[in-house]
């Protein structure tokens, strides 16, 4: 024992064994975390009925936490939503998915320019960023949305990753807007931050 703190790189050795669906190890570390890591463990194991219990249980302790961190509510949100979705409670799992929704986009707004340029691409603990969109998309025809709900999330999915590929492509000679316009543009996503952080 020398002191240094093993939890984080204990939890990310159970994400590794998650990802590559060795339950049995990843199950020997989830068991004494937190609700949210058993519900992931549970959730790759197919067991939807515990997977949701368990989020449920993280999200009780996330509502009644004083600081409340919106990338764990992301990730509980949609642990959520993916275990109604396997048990076709579509009504509930639309409700957390928006839910998830809400929130990535209040994360978003928070970075600067370049780091959203791969911020749809990006997972966080096995969970896309993209998959809030695509759960909607997937259910609304179960639920009272139909499929015009359905078609709907499909093309907003689409065009989040045609306004990826196209930031993307921002400051290329060929495609590069003025200087002006693009000061202009910063101007208004930094005050859109500051309002954001004004009113938590």
């Amino acid at each position: 024992e020398i002191g240094i703190p093993t939890v984080q790189t204990e939890l990310n050795l159970a994400d590794l064994y998650l990802a590559q669906g060795k339950f049995e190890e990843a199950q020997r570390i989830v068991k004494t975390q937190t609700p949210f890591y058993q519900g992931r463990y549970h959730l790759g194991r197919q067991q939807y009925g515990k997977g949701k219990a368990s989020f449920v249980e993280a999200l009780a302790l996330l509502e009644n936490s004083q600081h409340k961190n919106v990338d764990t509510l992301f990730l509980v949100y949609t642990g959520l939503a993916l275990c109604c979705e396997m048990q076709k409670e579509y009504e509930l799992a639309g409700k957390y998915y928006r839910q998830s929704f809400e929130i990535l986009e209040k994360m978003r707004m928070r970075l600067s320019q370049s780091q959203k340029l791969h911020f749809f691409s990006g997972k966080q603990l096995g969970f896309s960023h993209l998959a809030p969109f695509e759960g909607l998309a997937r259910i609304a025809s179960e639920t009272k949305e139909g499929v015009r709900g359905s078609l709907y999330y499909a093309e907003f999915t689409r065009s989040r990753l045609f306004l990826e590929a196209t930031a993307q492509r921002y400051g290329d000679p060929q495609t590069r807007i003025s200087g002006d316009l693009a000061m202009r543009e910063i101007s208004i996503s930094n005050k859109i931050q500051a309002t954001e952080k004004e009113l938590e």
